[in-house]
């Protein structure tokens, strides 16, 4: 093998170690894979799209334990990423706060997921808007990569065969959550 070859190989096995160890701390974890994906050392991230399977989601609770979330067997998944200090999320959640009982009611659970913020304030969020559905921290903003949510809010239909059915982006309002309802009990 020749010289040139062997650095490249080299330069090639230092920056994939460099994004693994990179992407074990935490918080940076969503970067990390960004660029060792533009570097091509993984396989690019791509969020689901409508039609594929969701992939389980890596997230903190209020309480600090790690969990995964799975939609629960024969229950559709109402996700709603949001933050705290987003207008248009203030002004979706007491919808959603008002709506989750029926919705569950109906077969589908709704699930809120904070991007990138504290546990304090996230738990005045809810205590603000009396929210009793789950909320969940996502303090290394993978939600931006796993469910595509680059823009807040995002909300994502997942019906009860896991596959990802919608995905709506900006404030849901009742026609929007009547829809999303429609298309989860359509779902075969």
């Amino acid at each position: 093998m020749n010289a040139g070859l062997r650095r490249s190989g080299a330069s090639i096995a230092a920056l994939l170690l460099l994004a693994l160890a990179i992407a074990s701390l935490g918080p940076l974890r969503p970067f990390a894979y960004q660029i060792a994906s533009r570097l091509g050392l993984t396989a690019r991230l791509v969020a689901p799209r409508v039609g594929q399977p969701l992939r389980p989601l890596h997230l903190t609770t209020l309480a600090g334990a790690r969990t995964v979330l799975v939609p629960a067997p024969g229950r559709a998944l109402l996700v709603n990423v949001f933050a705290t200090w987003c207008p248009s999320c203030r002004e979706e959640t007491p919808l959603l706060a008002r709506l989750a009982p029926r919705l569950a009611k109906a077969g589908i659970q709704v699930v809120g997921i904070d991007q990138d913020e504290s546990p304090q304030a996230t738990a005045r969020f809810v205590r603000e808007f009396g929210l009793s559905y789950p909320i969940y921290l996502d303090q290394g903003r993978s939600t931006a990569i796993e469910l595509d949510a680059r823009v807040i809010p995002t909300t994502v239909l997942v019906d009860r065969r896991h596959v990802v059915r919608s995905v709506f982006v900006g404030p849901l309002d009742t026609a929007d959550v009547l829809s999303l309802t429609k298309l989860a009990q359509a779902a075969p």
